[in-house]
Formats: structure tokens, C-alpha cells, sequence
């Protein structure tokens, strides 16, 4: 059986980039979009843990993960991430700068055995 949960994140006001946040197994299957978000993309960037730095997130292919979202949307996942880990640190990047705090709801589903 699947278990879905919630994890909020923030992009502060005057940011493009979210605060970082752990993904601790599970699969990133959606995030709900805010009514106050600005933009029409979001970008990943994962940590390398050897320095701390983040670092743009691309597929096999040489592509850099995108994703279109819009304010007050649900976006789904599934198609959009394929390459995206299920371990580690990361934060998103919008691609515009955000006038006020925007609250990213993440959805992740995990696989529960009775």
C-alpha cells in the first residue's frame, strides 16, 4: 500500500532558489503550487556533499530538469522528474524571482508493507 506525505518548503520573498530540504526515500511524486508563485518553471539542484555546493540537476541525456508549474496548480511528477534521486539534499529554483514568500507543497509516496 502507498502512503503519501506532505513536506512544505519555502523560496523567500526577493529568492529564486527554496530553502534545501532532505528527500529520505520514497518517490517525489507532486508538488501543490501556491496561489502567490511567480514563474513558469522550476529547476533542481542537489548538494555534493564533499563541499557543500549545490549543483544543477540534469537527466542522462545532458538535459537540465524542468518542470512547468503555474500558481494554484497541482503539478504531477511522474513523467516530468525521471532521473531526480530518491536520497539526498536539494531545493528548487523558480525562474523568476518571487514578491512574496512562495510555499511549495512537495508530495511524496512510499511504499508501505502490512
Amino acid at each position: 500500500m502507498a502512503i503519501n506525505r506532505h513536506m512544505t518548503i519555502t523560496i523567500p520573498s526577493g529568492s529564486l532558489l527554496s530553502e534545501g530540504f532532505q528527500l529520505d526515500g520514497g518517490t517525489f511524486i507532486g508538488i501543490l503550487m501556491p496561489d502567490s508563485f511567480s514563474g513558469q518553471s522550476l529547476t533542481f539542484e542537489l548538494l555534493r556533499p564533499t563541499d557543500g555546493v549545490f549543483l544543477p540537476h540534469f537527466d542522462s541525456l545532458g538535459e537540465q530538469i524542468s518542470i512547468a508549474v503555474a500558481p494554484s496548480r497541482s503539478i504531477a511528477l511522474d513523467e516530468d522528474i525521471k532521473g531526480l534521486p530518491t536520497r539526498g539534499f536539494l531545493r528548487v529554483r523558480a525562474n523568476q524571482t518571487q514578491a512574496q514568500d512562495a510555499q511549495l507543497i512537495c508530495v511524496i509516496t512510499e511504499e508501505k508493507w502490512l
